[in-house]
C-alpha cells in the first residue's frame, strides 16, 4: 500500500485496520505492523504526509517529512503522538519489518526485495540529490 497521506490517516488504514474512530491513529498504527486483531494484512506499506515537529530519533537529522512517525514512537521522544511507551519502530523490526529512511535504501529495496517493509517518507518532491524520498519514489520503486 503506498499513499499519499500519512499511514494513519483514515482512508489508507481503513484497508489494514479497524478501529472505531479515524482520530485513533496510534491503535491504527499499531494494527499497521500486526499488533492487533488482524495480525500483519499488509506486506508494503509506504506513506507520506508532514508531522510537526519533524523527527531525528532514529536516524541522523533528515530533513523529511515523517510520514505519521510520531505515531510509532514512545511518548518520551520528541514529537510523539503517543500516549504510552510503545516503541512501535522497535516492535516492526523484530516482527520483520524493514524500515526505509532515506533514498538510497529505498532505491536499493527495488532489487533487495525485503517483505514486510514500512516506509514513512515526505509528498513533497524535491531537488535532487535530496537523501529524502518522497512518495512518488516510493510509488515509482514499486511498480517498476
Amino acid at each position: 500500500m503506498v499513499v499519499t497521506a500519512k499511514v494513519t490517516d483514515a482512508t489508507p488504514a481503513c484497508f489494514a485496520s479497524h478501529v472505531s474512530d479515524r482520530q485513533y491513529e496510534n491503535a491504527i498504527a499499531e494494527q499497521l505492523i500486526g499488533n492487533g486483531p488482524l495480525n500483519r494484512t499488509v506486506d508494503v506499506l509506504f506513506g507520506g504526509k508532514l508531522c510537526s515537529p519533524p523527527l531525528t530519533i532514529y536516524m541522523e537529522s533528515i530533513d523529511w517529512g515523517t510520514g505519521g512517525l510520531c505515531h510509532f514512537v514512545p511518548r518520551n521522544e520528541t514529537g510523539s503522538c503517543r500516549l504510552d511507551d510503545l516503541d512501535l519502530l522497535s516492535l516492526a523490526k523484530e516482527r520483520g519489518f524493514t524500515f526505509l529512511t532515506d533514498r538510497d535504501a529505498l532505491e536499493s529495496f527495488n532489487s533487495n526485495l525485503s517483505l514486510p517493509a514500512l516506509g514513512l517518507f515526505s509528498p513533497r518532491v524535491r531537488a535532487p540529490p535530496s537523501p529524502s524520498p518522497n512518495v512518488n519514489n516510493a510509488a515509482h520503486v514499486l511498480l517498476h
